[in-house]
């Protein structure tokens, strides 16, 4: 036998705040069936939630997670991406500086139909000088810069005998 509690309707269905209590011959329970919270509270329909809400927010969660891992995978893609492209246009650069240093050098230096001699290079890297005397007093002079044997930069410039 149920006994209610407050004013029910005058159809004879229960009343529609979720707060008031039914009881059953099983024990208090809400208007829904549910029992109390264990504090005794009884809980209200802001916080029900059904079964498809709970998975929901599950695989809610679950998305989140593969979206901000799968943007962490290509932040750390592009931060090995720059990092291979800054060592080599470190590289390129410190070629090109040794070919402009060597070319300087050769500018400077007197006039010599027999060539010129490298400087000294860093460690790994290697100066060629190439001249060819294309005519009286006038010849071109190629400067090549290698890493570990693979050609960086070819420079070439004139000198004249003055």
């Amino acid at each position: 036998m149920q006994e209610v509690r407050g004013n029910p309707r005058s159809d004879g269905r229960p009343p529609m705040a979720d707060h008031r209590l039914w009881t059953t011959d099983y024990g208090p329970t809400t208007t829904d069936g549910r029992p109390p919270t264990t504090d005794g509270r009884l809980p209200t329909r802001d916080h029900a939630q059904s079964k498809s809400e709970i998975g929901a927010s599950l695989v809610e969660i679950l998305v989140a997670v593969a979206i901000i891992a799968s943007a962490l995978v290509i932040f750390i893609a592009a931060l090995s991406t720059g990092s291979l492209g800054v060592r080599a246009s470190n590289t390129l650069t410190t070629a090109s500086n040794l070919a402009a240093v060597q070319l300087e050098n050769i500018k400077n230096a007197a006039y010599d139909p027999a060539g010129y001699a490298p400087l000294p290079a860093p460690p790994g890297y290697s100066i060629a000088v190439d001249s060819t005397v294309i005519a009286t007093n006038l010849q071109q002079v190629t400067v090549t810069v290698s890493l570990n044997g693979e050609t960086l930069v070819v420079v070439s410039n004139y000198k004249v005998n003055r």
